[in-house]
């Protein structure tokens, strides 16, 4: 799980669809395989947007005005996976600041 703030490319946390655009590659990049995605957008701007991977899923929820995305990004492959996902995504949205805590969950706690 990440929050990731003081990003630069706000147009990406304004328009769900545009989220979802960032997810997909920064997942596929990291070696994480997609098999079904959904986003939702709220109004004046914002968003939430979910990936469901064949390893299990990655998920953020934006708040534009205060410049922050929130991942979560489980796997029950190898985590370096999970943790190259954040990276790249990170740098798609700029993000100046990362908080990164990391979960032991399920069969690889």
């Amino acid at each position: 799980m990440a929050e990731l703030s003081q990003c630069a490319n706000i147009e990406v946390l304004n328009q769900s669809i545009l989220l979802l655009r960032a997810m997909i590659p920064a997942a596929e990049e990291a070696g994480l395989t997609m098999v079904h995605c959904q986003h939702y957008q709220f109004e004046p701007v914002g968003g939430s947007a979910i990936l469901l991977l064949s390893e299990s899923h990655f998920s953020a929820h934006t708040w534009p005005e205060q410049a922050t995305v929130a991942i979560d990004v489980f796997t029950c492959s190898d985590p370096i996976k999970a943790m190259e996902c954040v990276r790249i995504f990170s740098e798609m949205v700029q993000a100046q600041s990362v908080q990164l805590q990391q979960i032991p969950r399920g069969i690889h706690a």
